[in-house]
């Protein structure tokens, strides 16, 4: 089972496979690039809920340029709350629980140069 979903600007793709069911992949055809690797991954968010303030880890695997925004349920932009150069390896983002207006779910999107954003879930509660 295979379903798309659009998430802040950005497609999503889950792959449902059961092991009964798998297939071996097929080799990349001629001519095709293979996938990129991803270049990052969110290792935790803790805690999770949180109301004063909580700690987003996650691995660069290589340097580059960082973008690391949090936005509200509907996509919405609340900060962006680091943009710069960093180098790679595991970093940890606080965030102050201060940027929140109200109890409820947002979200944190990290973007690694220009690679499709990896995101993480925030329960906020006050």
């Amino acid at each position: 089972m295979t379903i798309i979903c659009r998430f802040l600007g950005c497609l999503v793709l889950f792959v449902a496979v059961t092991t009964a069911h798998a297939q071996p992949r097929p080799s990349t055809p001629a001519g095709n690039a293979p996938p990129k690797p991803v270049m990052t991954t969110i290792n935790s968010v803790n805690p999770n809920p949180f109301n004063s303030r909580t700690t987003v880890a996650y691995t660069l695997k290589q340097a580059g340029r960082v973008t690391i925004k949090v936005f509200d349920a509907v996509g919405h932009e609340l900060q962006t709350l680091f943009d710069e150069h960093a180098a790679a390896g595991k970093h940890e983002l606080e965030i102050s629980g201060k940027i929140f207006t109200a109890t409820g779910s947002y979200f944190c999107s990290i973007v690694w140069e220009n690679e499709p954003p990896v995101s993480c879930s925030l329960s906020f509660q006050k």
